[in-house]
């Protein structure tokens, strides 16, 4: 019966003193396990086909657990994206049918993997910590930065929403928004799954669910 190896619970050593050139199936590295459980010893024919397999290792334990993963306090895993998506930092499409790039479970951010290390500190987290920019907060509650009234209708949040699931394509970017939150309606049909607003304690553009907001009470949208 064959078994499955979950490469999430190992890492790669060497294991140099197998190599012996004048026997096959010599050349040996180990696979072990983070968590103290068996690990594993492999051997190869040629010292070619182990410097082959440890690379490829070397790349899938790379793509599982990347350099940048938890990069500004963003937490990405390999992510594969349904819909189509466009990278949060270059804007460049997500390459692919499977396992096209990395979600941030915090945020929602899609990213390239060689983008992680380029995106800005998680919104989510700067939520959570108190510091989101355009942000000041009284007796604990936050307050945005005075915004002019449009005359744009106003809805309120009455759900959290982080950026999953993503707004349908084209849509465009995510809001992410909070309960309590006001937003100013932009774009929305009725029986759309997806409404454009600009949320007013942050001044960011975006998308958000139609069903994670009702009609503002308040009449003035200065808070």
């Amino acid at each position: 019966m064959k078994d499955v190896i979950d490469l999430q619970e190992y890492k790669i050593s060497n294991n140099p003193t197998t190599d012996k050139e004048n026997k096959k199936w010599s050349y040996g590295f180990y696979l072990i396990h983070t968590q103290g459980q068996n690990g594993l010893e492999l051997y190869c024919k040629t010292k070619d086909l182990k410097k082959k397999w440890l690379e490829q290792f070397e790349m899938a334990l790379s793509n599982i657990r990347p350099q940048f993963e938890e990069t500004n306090t963003h937490d990405f895993k390999m992510y594969t994206f349904t819909r189509v998506t466009s990278c949060k930092v270059c804007q460049m499409l997500l390459r692919g049918t499977f396992y096209q790039g990395y979600l941030c479970s915090k945020c929602g951010a899609g990213v390239h993997k060689e983008c992680l290390g380029r995106l800005d500190s998680c919104r989510v987290n700067l939520v959570e910590h108190g510091t989101l920019k355009h942000e000041k907060r009284l007796n604990g509650l936050r307050k945005s930065s005075r915004h002019m009234d449009s005359g744009l209708p106003k809805m309120q949040v009455i759900r959290n929403y982080t950026g999953i699931p993503q707004p349908v394509p084209p849509d465009g970017p995510p809001l992410i928004i909070q309960i309590g939150d006001i937003i100013e309606l932009i774009k929305g049909e009725a029986h759309s799954l997806f409404w454009q607003g600009r949320n007013l304690m942050t001044q960011e553009l975006g998308f958000f669910p139609s069903d994670a907001v009702k009609p503002c009470p308040c009449v003035s949208s200065t808070i």
